[in-house]
């Protein structure tokens, strides 16, 4: 378990102690996420989030984005990354047309 703050909400740590914790860590898969999707990318609610999910993006050899899709009607206030970052979206159903071309755009797979 790394170290850092307990967000009683998801259970989640957080928190720089996190972020420079897990930097010290590679991954073959990395299995994370979201608060939100749009057109934009990847939405974390707050900053501490997205930082400690980052330092796991960048540490991880294949990125796959669990989603269901009503995460794109949900207001995300930090970006975690693009669509570009990522290898693979799992979702329950498609999302907009949207968020679907910029996913082909990005090259990133979408399986629902």
């Amino acid at each position: 378990m790394c170290p850092g703050l307990l967000k009683n909400k998801s259970l989640s740590i957080i928190g720089e102690y996190s972020s420079n914790f897990l930097d010290n860590f590679r991954a073959d898969t990395f299995f994370f996420s979201c608060k939100a999707v749009n057109k934009l990318g990847i939405f974390e609610g707050d900053d501490f989030q997205a930082l400690t999910k980052r330092s796991m993006l960048k540490n991880a050899d294949k990125k796959i984005l669990l989603c269901d899709s009503t995460k794109e009607f949900t207001d995300g206030y930090f970006k975690l990354t693009t669509f570009r970052s990522i290898d693979l979206l799992i979702s329950d159903a498609p999302f907009s047309q949207e968020v679907m071309e910029a996913l082909r755009e990005s090259g990133t797979a979408f399986l629902s």
